[in-house]
């Protein structure tokens, strides 16, 4: 057994990059701390530009809880049609998927400028979609009961797919860390097993695969990225050849072996979530086992905390702003992950709110609200994506106020006994 120093792996000295990847977790914690309280006073102080900020209830007394009103076979067929929703916007993730594969392979078959461009707008159309399956990815929560091994996998899906934050140190050269990530680092393999089994290693935001680990490695920690850091070496310099380095073992090689295995892997957890949902998939047999009542329940569960990851995302966006001032921040990496996921937390709102009030799913707001909670909850997505529109800095504040009220209204559906 290794020797520990304050919960450090002794081993881990002969690893800059996980030393690095500690360093900067801890530091982000306690950003996170003084965040936390700076955002808690800026809501009583700091009015926006339509409205007077609105203190952040942090337990907001829950409306009574009621039951659904409807059949149980409207409730069986209602819950048939929402599961076939997701189904149909998994699919549609899986063709995203593939056009970003052929848009980084295209990248590293001619690194330039436009091939470039074309892989990071593919990347941003991709994640916006993401956003959209959102709200059907938490199914697990209400189905522990019938089959953990099914909890287990949709939850590790979730994480190779889109785990968040991260630390950019962890996979490439980051601001001073030239030498930092597994890019850098020529003892960890650039293959399917070692990757995986590096993603969320000893820390969850030691992140190698999904779409945020794709954005790092084409946007990269500079202003303006460039396409040099996909041109393929095929000469090791003398001095690293006398050393022992091997051609793939350069820097370049590495990076782009990485995101091209980031893209596949990408498509594979797709399909194997696919597999999942449809009709003989294990995720669908557990769900079909549940009471019509409870189907309703555990999908309007899984859109409760879909909200949860939005709040979280905002309050993140917020921790890296620096100030919470709206201002650009002294980190472009950071300034960029605020703006590719303004667009994408508007695609998860309008994904939950035609769930319950639009297209063929209308029913569902019926089943669950009265009809004073749906009106109040039609206002409720009105006035987020006027927040969302807002550029004062402490619009997110009001977004996650307007997402504790909504969280406030879906809760109110008792959760059947069966």
């Amino acid at each position: 057994m290794a020797l520990k120093i304050y919960s450090i792996d002794l081993l881990m000295l002969a690893n800059p990059t996980r030393l690095i990847s500690i360093a900067l977790g801890a530091q982000r914690r306690i950003k996170w701390l003084f965040l936390l309280l700076a955002t808690l006073l800026c809501v009583a102080c700091k009015p926006s530009s339509e409205e007077q900020a609105l203190p952040l209830e942090a337990n907001p007394t829950p409306p009574p809880k009621h039951t659904l009103t409807i059949t149980d076979a409207e409730a069986d067929s209602l819950a048939t049609d929402l599961w076939q929703t997701g189904l149909k916007e998994y699919i549609a993730m899986l063709e995203y998927a593939e056009q970003l594969k052929k848009e980084i392979d295209s990248l590293l078959d001619q690194p330039d400028a436009k091939s470039l461009l074309s892989a990071q707008k593919q990347w941003q159309l991709t994640f916006t979609h993401y956003q959209r399956m959102l709200p059907f990815l938490f199914i697990d929560d209400i189905t522990t009961s019938v089959n953990s091994g099914v909890i287990k996998n949709l939850s590790e899906l979730r994480f190779a797919l889109a785990a968040w934050p991260l630390q950019p140190g962890y996979l490439d050269s980051y601001g001073p860390y030239l030498q930092s990530g597994i890019v850098n680092d020529i003892t960890v393999a650039i293959n399917a097993n070692t990757v995986r089994k590096q993603n969320g290693r000893t820390d969850p935001e030691e992140v190698t695969l999904g779409l945020h680990a794709m954005e790092f490695l084409l946007w990269g920690d500079k202003e303006k990225a460039s396409a040099d850091r996909f041109q393929q070496q095929d000469k090791v310099p003398l001095a690293l050849e006398k050393a022992g380095l091997q051609k793939h073992e350069l820097p370049n090689n590495r990076r782009r072996k990485l995101l091209e295995l980031q893209s596949q892997l990408f498509i594979s957890d797709i399909k194997t979530l696919i597999q999942q949902w449809q009709t003989n998939g294990p995720l669908t047999i557990a769900f079909q086992q549940l009471s019509p009542s409870k189907k309703l329940y555990s999908i309007s569960s899984s859109v409760e905390a879909s909200i949860n990851q939005l709040q979280k995302l905002l309050l993140y966006i917020d921790e890296e702003n620096g100030n919470n001032t709206g201002e650009p921040s002294d980190n472009f990496y950071f300034d960029r992950f605020d703006k590719n996921r303004k667009k994408a937390i508007t695609e998860t709102v309008a994904t939950i709110r035609s769930l319950y009030f639009e297209g063929t799913n209308q029913q569902l707001g019926s089943a669950i609200f009265s009809a004073d909670q749906q009106e109040q909850l039609k206002k409720l997505f009105g006035k987020i994506q006027t927040q969302l529109n807002e550029k004062q800095g402490v619009y997110n504040i009001f977004v996650t106020n307007s997402l504790n009220e909504i969280m406030s209204l879906i809760s109110t559906i008792d959760e059947p006994k069966e």
